[in-house]
């Protein structure tokens, strides 16, 4: 890993003039983690959406059409 000298970490942080405590590093890192989490789902969700055939599509649409019309 890569080591950073204390004096240019000090004047890093006098350059964005940031307060870098302890809670918001780990509100950085659980949103970095979050939004890595809600990449994977979608991706998963689009590679299951290419298995399925036409035949489903088509199911599964107009069963979203069909409820559409009954609730508007």
């Amino acid at each position: 890993a890569m080591r950073i000298l204390p004096e240019y970490r000090r004047g890093l942080q006098s350059l964005i003039e940031w307060n870098l405590d302890l809670p918001s590093i780990a509100g950085i890192l659980a949103t970095i983690g979050v939004g890595i989490d809600q990449q994977i789902i979608i991706l998963d969700e689009a590679r299951q959406e290419i298995s399925l055939s036409i035949k489903q599509r088509m199911k599964r649409a107009f069963a979203i059409i069909l409820g559409a019309y009954f609730t508007a």
